[in-house]
């Protein structure tokens, strides 16, 4: 007779639906976190995985390790199968890149057949204080930007995006996470609209940050209206399935 580990016993599987939706929370040096006039839309794309346990691994390229995972429609929705249980909910809104920094991560427990939305706002903190060194033995510049996180919530931090005359008169984009200015009416759309944020750490409302950048060029003036860091509040809820 077999003893009971020798039976298999397959797992319950449920269905579970998870929304995407982004707001995009404009410009400005003081937030509140609190806003209450946005717009969430469906954001189309977005890699979705749940998962128990670690779910990317490194390499020669960044390798997705999920049995249950899928990309949003035009809807902002996607239904993965799972097992029953507790289990990690991974989005990565802007899957273009896959480095693990850029999957935001949540706990979620699953009974049954379950509907979750998990709400990105992206707010663009313009620089309360603006300092450039110019070293004039080689084409560089160091900026130091000083910024204040919107003050209630938690918040995850992206790469700052410096806009900036040269002494030519061209205006410029420099990404630190991409490491090189372009002109500013080549920036693509993505380029421009779509920021890195790193979802490893939140950081409290109100905490004030600096950033140093170094740009390999000559700056002959930031334009402080649109020079941001990038900083998004992520909200899970759980839905009533109907």
């Amino acid at each position: 007779m077999a003893g009971p580990s020798e039976i298999g016993v397959s797992p319950i599987i449920t269905r579970i639906r998870v929304r995407v939706l982004e707001a995009d929370m404009g410009f400005s040096r003081e937030f509140m976190g609190n806003e209450t006039e946005y717009e969430l839309n469906p954001v189309r794309g977005a890699l979705v995985l749940v998962m128990d346990g670690a779910a990317i691994t490194t390499g020669p390229s960044y390798i997705l390790r999920a049995e249950y995972f899928g990309f949003t429609d035009a809807n902002g929705e996607v239904v993965l199968s799972a097992p029953k249980g507790n289990f990690t909910l991974m989005v990565n809104p802007r899957p273009y890149n896959r480095d693990p920094a850029c999957f935001w991560r949540g706990r979620v427990s699953v009974e049954g057949n379950e509907t979750f939305a998990v709400k990105f706002f992206l707010y663009r903190l313009n620089p309360m204080e603006i300092n450039v060194n110019i070293r004039s033995a080689h084409p560089e510049s160091i900026v130091t930007l000083g910024f204040k996180l919107p003050i209630n919530g938690s918040y995850y931090v992206g790469s700052p995006a410096i806009v900036y005359y040269t002494p030519a008169g061209e205006i410029r984009l420099y990404r630190e996470d991409i490491g090189r200015s372009i002109e500013l009416e080549e920036a693509s759309r993505n380029l421009w609209r779509n920021p890195r944020i790193n979802y490893l750490a939140d950081w409290p409302g109100g905490l004030r940050t600096v950033k140093i950048v170094s740009i390999r060029d000559f700056s002959a003036y930031i334009l402080p209206d649109m020079t941001y860091l990038p900083v998004e509040r992520v909200i899970l809820e759980e839905l009533e399935t109907g």
